[in-house]
């Protein structure tokens, strides 16, 4: 298994400690070497390296998975790379989050100045919408003959009140076969969460 962009290994450890070595691709040296501190001993093997630019091992990977790092990557790479990493019938995983009411209006509505201030990109009075409000997390990869349609899931913890809440979502990519129709089983599966 491959994981673009694992930070400091949230979810890598979860990974390993379930049995899957795990190839982590980060961008960021001091990101990796906290991640090679925090798993020292753990099947993993960290690549220092912009996933754009990773040289692919010569044996393709069963699953890749990004978690909340798909959106970083260079939307006119990403798709291909993750198609030449993957064997025919593999898996992509993407994982994103988005934030959603839950907790109190009143306190997003307070940082709403730092977020403008310190993200140009927030729009003015961004408000936020509630969890069922929220469309699927749709890219490139939906409109790539590599890649089977995405299976899409929706987590939202139940019973949970957070400060800022922020909803999960899971989409499977199953890579498509070289030479095989629409159908074809043997496609690489993609899923968005």
């Amino acid at each position: 298994m491959a994981e673009i962009g694992p930070g400091t290994g949230q979810a890598t450890a979860t990974l390993a400690a379930g049995g899957a070595h795990v190839v982590a691709v980060e961008l960021g040296a001091a990101l990796a070497a906290a991640l090679q501190r925090k798993l020292t001993g753990v099947p993993v093997e960290v690549v220092v390296c912009p996933f754009e630019d990773w040289q692919l091992p010569s044996e393709p990977f069963d699953t890749l998975v990004a978690f909340t790092a798909w959106h970083w990557l260079d939307p006119a790479v990403r798709a291909a790379k993750a198609g030449a990493a993957l064997r025919p019938g593999g898996a992509l995983a993407t994982i994103s989050t988005t934030h959603v009411l839950g907790g109190t209006e009143e306190f997003f509505a307070d940082v709403q100045d730092c977020y403008e201030r310190w993200d140009p990109s927030t729009p003015p009075g961004l408000r936020l919408a509630a969890a069922d409000a929220v469309p699927p997390a749709v890219d490139e990869i939906d409109d790539s003959e590599l890649f089977l349609p995405a299976v899409r899931r929706r987590y939202v913890p139940p019973g949970r009140r957070l400060l800022l809440a922020r909803l999960p979502r899971v989409a499977w990519h199953l890579l498509r076969a070289p030479g095989l129709g629409a159908r074809a089983e043997t496609k690489p599966a993609c899923l968005h969460w």
